[in-house]
């Protein structure tokens, strides 16, 4: 079966206790955590629960994506069949 992907933004919820709060503050100021993996990987030791919030899911325009694609056709190999780069 051909599918048809669609690259999208979403938001990933991670929560913290709140002794964290300032020193995770001062690390996303600084640069250090940039991304969730970041957080997971600063603080190694710390077990986090997060959610994907599915609801925040929303299209990327080809100017968001630096103009790579963000559509893609493909066949039943997953060969790319098109996509809407420029």
């Amino acid at each position: 079966m051909a599918y048809v992907d669609f690259k999208i933004t979403i938001w990933e919820r991670v929560f913290i206790d709140d002794e964290s709060v300032d020193e995770i503050a001062k690390k996303i100021k600084d640069g250090i955590i940039n991304s969730s993996d970041d957080l997971f990987n600063e603080f190694e030791s710390v077990t986090f629960d997060s959610d994907v919030m599915y609801e925040t899911a929303e299209q990327i325009t080809l100017e968001e994506n630096d103009n790579q694609s963000t559509i893609e056709l493909h066949n039943r190999e997953g060969e790319t069949i098109c996509t809407n780069e420029k």
